[in-house]
């Protein structure tokens, strides 16, 4: 499940899988003579004197070389001549090949775990995380029924299958990995445990993980954000913003974490304070994004002449249509009726794409009862066919209220002085 709201979704950390120490090549169990057929065994001296002095496409040549010959002659290719060519594959960057060579070794021996750990990392370097999460978590099992225990190997499994979008199965091989060693402190592990719980929006325990993580790192501001953005996405908005303002203190909020804030403060029902922040992001980056934010949250705050100013600013620096509106819109409330002509007479020259803000202009004449200005905006609205039906509507208003009108008038002059 993504963890979704106003806020967008969480991101704990860029996931990027380091490859384990050392990637095994086989060197060692050649060197200390395993039971190989000769062809094999003269194969893989030569591809090892090759691959050690830098040359594996070499390598790479002559155990295929071999591996020609042993099939013509019917002659069973030993696991580790597998292991070595897809180790040199590897570092050739054959990443797909690799994996393909790492597959035939583990057939050959299901029970080996170096082997299923290599193709591991040759699938993850192939861009393939789901099948690279299972060879992890098979490595894991070999390792530990032989008495070693390699916890690691679940953290690479659950970035596995969390990358595949697996994402209970990566939960469980990191609760697995905390009950193996509780007192972890390997950061990237724990930011992983937060993502997942965030993803299955799980913001109370994502947070008590968040403040785990703050006990040993109490100034790194990106957890504090982290928490903030928890916090907004479990509707604590208060609380969210307490954390935010601490990152703050840490180091200035960048232009996204004074948007953040802002949001969080708009969401709290304190626009005022949201605009406060605005304000510092403007004084850094005067843009017409920005802009447009206070004049909302102003005119949400109640100020509407700081409002309108914010969004002529706006409008100034990227005229549009949707400013144009804006302003319009500011101007009808404010009931400035000269400055909402003026708008008019400056952007609303094609009838056909101005229906919106000659609506506003034909609303707020018909306000200060100018009903015969009303009436020709209103033709010109009903122009545009998005506002047509409306225009439409507010004609029969203005038939209505005129009709009243000289009902009034007609009563007034018949009755008695």
């Amino acid at each position: 499940m993504s963890a979704r709201s106003s806020f967008g979704t969480v991101r704990a950390v860029a996931l990027g899988l380091a490859l384990l120490a050392g990637l095994w090549n086989g060197g060692a169990a050649l060197a200390a003579g395993p039971e190989l057929p000769p062809r094999a065994h003269k194969a893989l001296y030569a591809a090892q004197r090759a691959a050690d002095a830098g040359e594996d496409a070499r390598a790479v040549e002559i155990l295929d070389a071999y591996r020609e010959e042993a099939s013509a002659s019917g002659e069973k290719v030993p696991a580790l001549v597998h292991l070595v060519r897809g180790a040199a594959q590897y570092r050739l960057g054959r990443m797909q090949a690799a994996a393909q060579t790492f597959a035939q070794a583990v057939r050959l021996k299901p029970g080996d775990p170096d082997a299923r750990l290599n193709l591991g990392l040759a699938l993850w370097a192939a861009e393939k995380p789901g099948p690279a999460g299972e060879a992890f978590e098979a490595a894991f099992d070999l390792y530990r029924k032989r008495g070693g225990v390699r916890p690691e190997l679940l953290y690479q499994a659950a970035a596995g299958h969390y990358q595949a979008g697996a994402t209970a199965r990566a939960r469980a091989a990191l609760k697995a990995l905390w009950d193996l060693n509780p007192k972890e402190t390997q950061d990237a592990w724990h930011r992983l445990w937060i993502q997942v719980l965030c993803d299955g929006e799980e913001w109370r325990a994502a947070e008590r993980a968040i403040a785990g993580r703050l006990e040993v790192r109490r100034a790194e501001r990106g957890l504090w954000r982290l928490l903030a953005q928890v916090r907004a996405n479990d509707g604590r908005y208060a609380e969210a913003a307490s954390a935010l303002e601490v990152a703050d203190v840490l180091e200035p909020l960048d232009r996204r974490d004074l948007l953040f804030l802002a949001d969080v403060h708009a969401a709290a029902g304190a626009p005022l304070r949201a605009a406060a922040l605005l304000e510092r992001a403007v004084a850094r980056d005067d843009a017409p994004d920005l802009h447009d934010r206070l004049a909302r949250l102003l005119a949400l705050g109640r100020r509407p002449a700081e409002a309108l100013a914010h969004a002529r600013k706006a409008l100034a620096l990227a005229p549009s249509r949707d400013r144009v509106l804006a302003v319009g819109q500011l101007l009808s409330v404010s009931g400035d009726r000269a400055a909402l002509e003026a708008l008019c007479r400056e952007h609303a020259r094609n009838d056909a794409e101005s229906g919106e803000l000659l609506l506003l202009a034909a609303v707020s004449a018909i306000q200060a009862r100018a009903w015969g200005e009303a009436r020709g905006l209103l033709g010109r609205a009903a122009d545009d066919p998005k506002v047509r039906p409306r225009a439409v509507a507010w004609r029969a208003v203005l038939d209505d209220l005129e009709s009243v009108q000289r009902e009034a008038q007609a009563a007034a002059q018949g009755s008695p002085s």
